[in-house]
């Protein structure tokens, strides 16, 4: 699994890539604080507690963060070893005033360790190469200090505050049913299949399958 020093929940092995489009420039502040948000949230969410997250995350975060990544949903996976690769597309945004609604359409790859007794089984490797259950992160432009620009380097994840004075209202981690997003759930299976995720059947292995390269990654600065 991943060294600590990725400041990654213990038995958690995970790196995040996202596909850029129109919708937002990924590394200026606005979304340089998307990223920083949402994969602090996966982390948080996998360890279940805010400080899984990027320096300052549980300031940008909703009052209520504790309970939204404690979770009253959390997979049985988190209680076992897992690695993969999650990934993040922007499908659309809306700017009203000081406020900014971003939905996201989601796929992954990941594996989990399920049979520790038996090596030749140990892990079950499953891809969801369909762009599909779309995250939705609303958040405030709140006037003081504007988010980092980071352009993206070899860490996978940022050691330094880059949120800057801007707050979350919301964050929908997976929208799925629900009638408010339905139509970016439909627009998210229109784009069809995760075009960086190999065609590799589901299966058990010896093995899991090893987490990507993060891109566009973060720039790494020396500890203050």
């Amino acid at each position: 699994m991943a060294p600590s020093a990725d400041h990654l929940p213990p038995r958690y092995d995970v790196a995040f890539r996202w596909a850029p489009t129109d919708v937002v420039d990924l590394h200026d502040p606005t979304g340089t604080f998307v990223r920083a948000f949402v994969e602090s949230f996966e982390l948080a969410f996998a360890g279940r507690s805010p400080e899984w997250g990027y320096p300052g995350f549980r300031e940008a975060a909703p009052g209520d963060i504790d309970s939204l990544v404690a979770g009253r949903l959390v997979s049985p996976s988190y209680s076992t070893d897992l690695a993969g690769t999650y990934f993040f597309r922007p499908l659309r945004r809306e700017d009203d005033g000081l406020f900014t609604t971003m939905v996201l359409c989601r796929s992954d790859v990941q594996s989990v360790r399920k049979n520790p007794e038996d090596p030749s089984r140990e892990w079950l490797n499953t891809s969801y190469p369909e762009w599909t259950f779309p995250a939705v992160i609303r958040f405030e432009r709140t006037p003081g200090a504007l988010p980092a620009v980071d352009r993206g380097g070899t860490a996978r994840g940022a050691n330094r505050d880059v949120f800057g004075a801007w707050r979350v209202v919301d964050y929908i981690r997976q929208s799925v049913g629900g009638r408010r997003y339905i139509n970016d759930e439909a627009e998210c299976d229109r784009i069809g299949r995760n075009a960086e995720i190999p065609r590799q059947p589901n299966d058990f292995a010896p093995r899991p399958w090893p987490a990507m390269e993060p891109s566009p990654g973060w720039q790494i600065f020396p500890s203050a």
